[in-house]
């Protein structure tokens, strides 16, 4: 089904923008968001886990349209912070952070993975004594990526899909 299924244009989100699929699947931009609402305290937290990320080397642009969204898994409230960049042509880069929406660790065992269409994994990461989870590919230009969290009892919560389609300039 993931074939048939609309994909996210992450490419919009570089120009603060969220498509309709974006916006009906419950994610949330910083422009949306009010000071005075959890996630905008959710977007701080975020910002501090980027620049740990920087600070650690991952190469990340500073001029970053990150989204946000809750989720829920297994009775637990999740966040997920997702940004995309255009990588060198015709490659885009796409990362993904999870953490608990309450604050403090999240459950050992908890999984986040991020898979093309095929079912090959280009990149996973296991929580263990852990606040946040993150992963970051990097996908050809047309090339689907599917996000899924995997509880520590095995089940797999499918994410949305993701794709990079450049919009024109007008």
């Amino acid at each position: 089904t993931l074939l048939t299924q609309q994909t996210i244009n992450t490419a919009q989100w570089m120009c603060t923008e969220l498509d309709q699929l974006s916006q009906r699947l419950g994610w949330y931009s910083r422009q949306m968001l009010g000071a005075g609402t959890p996630e905008f305290r959710c977007n701080d937290r975020f910002t501090i886990a980027i620049d740990e990320l920087r600070y650690q080397g991952m190469a990340i642009p500073e001029q970053l349209q990150p989204v946000f969204k809750t989720i829920e898994c297994e009775g637990a409230l999740l966040q997920i912070f997702a940004a995309t960049w255009a990588a060198a042509t015709p490659t885009w880069s796409l990362l993904l952070i999870l953490r608990n929406q309450v604050g403090g660790f999240l459950p050992d065992g908890l999984r986040l993975r991020v898979a093309d269409l095929t079912g090959s994994v280009k990149e996973e990461q296991d929580a263990l004594n852990t606040e946040l989870l993150y992963v970051r590919t990097e996908a050809r230009q047309g090339t689907k990526l599917v996000a899924t969290i995997v509880s520590p009892a095995g089940h797999v919560l499918p994410l949305d899909p993701y794709g990079f389609e450049p919009v024109p300039i007008e």
